[in-house]
């Protein structure tokens, strides 16, 4: 293989280079992100390091982070309004709900960095975007047996980031997958992590949790359910005001799964949220959650399947009293 690659130490930090063995097969060894990096023309068996050093190698060393290295507390705080206000909208907008789970596990992707992990997650999002618009339509060679029987659908999702005692730094997202594209999403999102992490990790490190919706309330229930444990890291003395003038803890309100005390984080940011469920979109939409109207008791009701159906007549029946001469 030969060619020019130049990348900074940064990128490098959570890569793994191929080591060449016996009979063709590969084998793993970190490379060492203190200066950048340059692959200039020769082969790329010249610039891999002994098979020997791949087996002392300890993979469960700690990442230590380089450069500029800015340390925040983990917790979610205004956040969860954020995220709340996304998944309502959504309900009220669209009439769906999140009906998958996927779980990110960067340290056994060999992913070290915070930063590193949360610059990837917006790229992953805009990938899996581009993979669920395609139909019979917008037919790709690549995708042709997918496609076949795919239909376009709009990927909708929310995201958080923690630190936990067991799994590290890792990500929980929230989306939308069709039912019959479920296990090809779980294999581009495997290939497309692995490609960016130039390692072939276990595939545990990512998990895809999937529900059918075989009905409205009980669709809703387990969004509420997953959302409880993608926010389960709030700021227990964090709250809003209700109805009353008193402030009540995001616990009381959301009833959240309980979480213990965690590590800091260096990420530029805790969560996630896309385009189409953004502030921009739900104000230009004239939309207000529950949350925003204090009415906190109303934020698992469900109220946004109603809202939009009555939305719905209400627009059909202008539109059919436009069409007569009165």
């Amino acid at each position: 293989m030969f060619g020019f690659v130049l990348m900074s130490g940064r990128r490098w930090d959570h890569c793994r280079k191929m080591t060449p063995v016996a009979n063709d097969e590969f084998l793993y060894s970190p490379i060492t992100p203190d200066t950048d990096v340059l692959l200039s023309s020769v082969s790329s068996a010249s610039l891999l390091a002994p098979a020997n050093e791949v087996e002392d190698w300890d993979w469960d060393l700690p990442y230590i982070p380089t450069g500029t290295v800015r340390w925040r507390p983990s917790r979610l705080r205004n956040e969860v309004g954020l995220l709340y206000d996304a998944m309502s909208f959504m309900n009220w907008q669209y009439s769906r709900v999140f009906n998958t789970h996927v779980t990110l596990t960067f340290s056994k992707m060999c992913i070290g960095d915070h930063r590193e992990a949360a610059r990837l997650m917006p790229h992953w999002n805009k990938e899996m975007k581009r993979w669920l618009a395609i139909g019979p339509d917008k037919s790709r060679k690549r995708w042709k047996k997918r496609v076949r029987a795919a239909e376009p659908s709009p990927h909708l999702w929310v995201y958080v980031f923690e630190n936990g005692r067991d799994k590290g730094f890792h990500a929980h997202q929230l989306c939308c997958v069709p039912d019959s594209q479920v296990k090809a999403f779980e294999a581009h999102t495997l290939a497309w992590w692995r490609r960016e992490a130039w390692i072939d990790f276990p595939a545990d490190a990512i998990e895809v949790r999937h529900c059918r919706t075989y009905d409205e309330k009980s669709g809703y229930e387990r969004q509420v359910e997953w959302f409880r444990y993608l926010i389960k890291s709030a700021a227990r003395d964090f709250g809003y005001f209700g109805l009353d003038g008193q402030v009540h803890s995001v616990d009381e309100i959301f009833k959240l799964a309980p979480y213990w005390e965690t590590n800091p984080v260096y990420s530029p940011r805790l969560h996630g949220i896309c385009h189409e469920l953004s502030m921009k979109k739900r104000r230009e939409a004239g939309f207000v959650s529950k949350l925003g109207s204090c009415e906190l008791d109303e934020v698992y009701s469900g109220w946004e399947f109603d809202a939009r159906r009555e939305r719905i007549k209400a627009e059909e029946t202008a539109a059919f009293l436009a069409t007569l001469n009165i």
